[in-house]
């Protein structure tokens, strides 16, 4: 028995002209990726500030919510100042006692009779280090191309940093009323869904901020604390470069403990091993209880959505993933929630009209 399918002309062009639609808009997306990357931190910065700077702005005269944004935004930057102030200098000069000193460490640890240094000897490894470092010395020559690309790169992430904060402070100001304008232009039916998902999407960011400030400020005095017991150099400041990495979720701390670990190295050998083993263990604690724990409650997200919404966000786009994947996984979350619900409510409401009355 044969079987005819009937398929209109018109229905395979809308069909072709549909997914035509969706492969421009994904071209459009990709080439527009930095754009889109600005855009996308703009308002995570913003969603961030509004809370803080609508409870400020009850206290500016009329009312003033630019006001407000002003001094939150110029608060937050002499804050950014200082813990850049507390960093640049001590990392210039740890980085560079360290390159200086990493060859006469490595000759010490393979001198002796253990089974490190026979280990460092079947390897060479302090040849094979000479000849790197000997290699990336010839290699580094300064040329017109050369610090023509670096002026650019550095220019090009300035001016993307100051539209960022430009973008966000607008945000901040012209949010609530861009809203409230929207509100009004959407039907009437979808009312009560946004006044349900809005709140709950709003609680789900600045709860993120703040669980990830409370886990790297744990972060951040642990390290201030071992530092000060084991006499590192300049603590303060190796405590804010694991409080600012902390922010990045799961790897953050990873990245901060690195650059400590090396400069405790400049200092002693014995040091650096000691951090480096603690490191490995509280990274470990917190990836697995405290990350997930903490951002579970502020979040209402299980640690597995978490621990995936995380790493999803850290491939597929890098730093600023990382930073808005947990909000923005449990913003579908959320969203999922509510329509799943409502579908089960509207079945169970169905099942009850047509069941018969005894």
């Amino acid at each position: 028995m044969l079987a005819t399918i009937d398929i209109s002309t018109s229905a395979i062009f809308k069909r072709l002209l549909f997914v035509t639609i969706l492969l421009v808009l994904a071209v459009l997306a990709y080439n527009s990726r930095d754009a889109i990357g600005v855009f996308i931190m703009a308002g995570f910065i913003a969603l961030a500030m509004h809370g803080p700077i609508t409870k400020l702005q009850t206290y500016m005269p009329s009312n003033n919510r630019k006001l407000a944004a002003m001094i939150g935004f110029l608060v937050v930057g002499f804050f950014v100042s200082v813990i850049i102030a507390l960093i640049i200098p001590v990392m210039a000069t740890q980085v560079r006692e360290l390159a200086l000193q990493a060859p006469g460490y490595l000759q010490d640890l393979s001198s002796g009779d253990n089974l490190i240094a026979t280990w460092m000897q079947s390897l060479d490894v302090v040849g094979n280090f000479q000849n790197f470092l000997s290699n990336v010395s010839s290699s580094l020559t300064i040329s017109i191309d050369l610090i023509i690309n670096l002026v650019n790169r550095v220019v090009n992430n300035i001016i993307t940093f100051l539209f960022t904060i430009v973008l966000s402070f607008l945000m901040v100001v012209e949010g609530p009323d861009k809203i409230r304008q929207i509100k009004q232009l959407m039907p009437k039916q979808s009312e009560s869904t946004i006044a349900v998902l809005m709140p709950k999407m709003y609680r789900a960011v600045t709860g993120f901020v703040a669980g990830q400030l409370i886990i790297t400020s744990i972060a951040a005095t642990t390290t201030l604390i071992l530092l000060i017991v084991f006499g590192v150099p300049a603590p303060l400041s190796l405590a804010a470069v694991i409080w600012v990495t902390g922010l990045i979720p799961l790897v953050g701390n990873t990245l901060g403990a690195v650059i400590v670990i090396a400069v405790a190295l400049s200092q002693s050998i014995f040091v650096g091993i000691l951090l480096s083993i603690y490191y490995i263990i509280y990274q470990q604690i917190e990836n697995n209880v405290f990350e997930p724990i903490i951002q579970s409650r502020t979040i209402q997200m299980t640690p597995l959505y978490v621990i995936v919404s995380a790493i999803i966000g850290v491939f597929a786009a890098g730093f600023i993933g990382a930073l808005i994947a947990i909000p923005i996984g449990a913003s579908i979350k959320i969203v999922f929630d509510y329509f799943t619900e409502s579908s089960e409510d509207r079945v169970t409401a169905s099942e009850e009209q047509t069941t018969p009355e005894n």
